[in-house]
């Protein structure tokens, strides 16, 4: 008892030193105009970093351990060379995918700007995980299981949901054109969330602002539903850029998804989708970060379509048929949830 008050003592002490109203300086270069369209847009963390008393407790002891090492470690390189060499049974990296599957799954947004933070902030952070966080994660995929594509899958998204496709918006891109001008090659998918697999916070909007009720009865008004958006590319889809950690296994593009002749993306409102999405193109202002939400094709190729209650497998990474049922397919991410929170590997 007087060691856990002891760390509420610390927590709250170190809060209060250490969490500070931030204020960007003007040299924070200026969000492009057109570029974050299909962004969602949010205000700068207030508090670095970004704790508060309502945070579970493991959630708070993460943020606060990660920002104390990232001020004080005056060799980042040594982190690196870490990363590089740590055996896969090391036992600290286990408890790194341990904790930073908490820090996520409670407000992906809240991790993903502390990050993009330390980078804006490099002169007050000896040491920054914006990019280290992903090539730590990255290592679970050379796990020697049979199942380390389903825990790369539960680790590496912001989000992991099961949504319903309510509308899809297009714009054309000449910076992403793969040889046709007048390709319709950026989409926005609005959908309703209905079942939340990763990533607890999830930010909305509402038809009806004075109503945020959650609802998956289609049968009810629109003006009751709250919606969620995230964003796709022809750029990387179906053929993800190369990637330096590993080659995807996911060879079959889902029909459902993709027409490969027309070279079309094919969701329709009313389809049923489980969505792996992952931090995009991130742009800030002084007042806010904008952040592009979109599949993470290396995570059962980003999105998996669901057909009377049936979950599309192309390429048998969650069974050895092409269609599982949802309910066994949930069955099989939490468990896979459950070894990543155990370190039971």
């Amino acid at each position: 008892m007087n060691r856990i008050l002891v760390i509420l003592l610390f927590i709250l002490t170190y809060g209060f030193i250490h969490s500070q109203i931030r204020v960007r300086p003007d040299s924070t270069f200026p969000v492009e105009p057109g570029i974050n369209v299909f962004h969602t847009k949010l205000p700068i963390l207030q508090n670095i970093p970004p704790i508060h008393s309502a945070m579970p407790f493991d959630v708070q002891l993460a943020y606060l351990a990660l920002d104390s090492f990232c001020r004080t470690n005056t060799d980042p390189f040594w982190v690196d060379d870490w990363i590089k060499n740590v055996n896969l049974t090391n036992d600290t990296l286990h408890t790194l995918w341990q904790y930073s599957y908490k820090a996520i799954d409670y407000d992906p947004f809240r991790f993903y700007q502390y990050l993009e933070e330390q980078y804006i902030q490099s002169k007050k952070y000896r040491t920054y995980f914006t990019f280290k966080t992903h090539d730590i994660i990255d290592k679970s995929y050379k796990l020697p299981l049979a199942n380390k594509y389903h825990i790369y899958s539960a680790l590496r998204p912001m989000f992991v949901l099961r949504v319903s496709v309510m509308s899809i918006d297009s714009m054309k891109s000449s910076i992403y054109t793969q040889g046709d001008s007048t390709q319709y090659n950026h989409f926005k998918i609005t959908c309703l969330v209905t079942d939340t697999l990763k990533g607890k916070t999830i930010p909305m909007f509402c038809l009806n602002q004075n109503n945020t009720k959650k609802t998956t009865d289609v049968n009810e008004n629109l003006s009751n539903y709250c919606f969620f958006e995230f964003y796709i590319s022809l750029r990387s889809y179906p053929q993800p850029r190369p990637h330096s950690h590993f080659s995807t296994p996911y060879p079959l593009v889902d029909p459902l998804i993709y027409d490969k002749t027309r070279r079309i993306m094919r969701f329709q409102p009313g389809q049923d989708l489980i969505v792996f999405l992952g931090r995009g193109n991130v742009s800030y202002s002084r007042t806010h970060d904008y952040i592009q939400l979109s599949p993470e094709h290396y995570c059962s190729n980003g999105v998996l379509p669901i057909v009377n209650g049936m979950v599309s497998d192309v390429n048998k990474v969650w069974s050895e048929n092409k269609w599982i049922p949802y309910s066994t397919w949930e069955v099989k991410f939490n468990e896979t949830v459950d070894i990543i929170l155990t370190k039971g590997y």
